[in-house]
């Protein structure tokens, strides 16, 4: 079972990513790019976006351990 989710962890996705895939980028974004205005002036909303994203990252961990 240990190989089996090996197969789906993050370690493993980082490592089977392309290369070079975020090459000529900004923060993943293109140079002309920027993040909406909303979100960089709306506190409460940027928070909660890193909310969701921190819980998304810990319920995968939690889910392959």
């Amino acid at each position: 079972m240990a190989d089996f989710l090996s197969n789906y962890s993050i370690q493993k996705w980082l490592e089977s990513c392309p290369q070079g895939y975020l090459e000529d980028t900004v923060y993943g974004h293109g140079a002309d790019e920027r993040e909406p205005e909303d979100l960089l002036q709306n506190e409460a909303y940027r928070e909660q976006q890193i909310r969701t994203t921190v819980q998304l990252i810990a319920g995968e961990r939690c889910a392959l351990a």
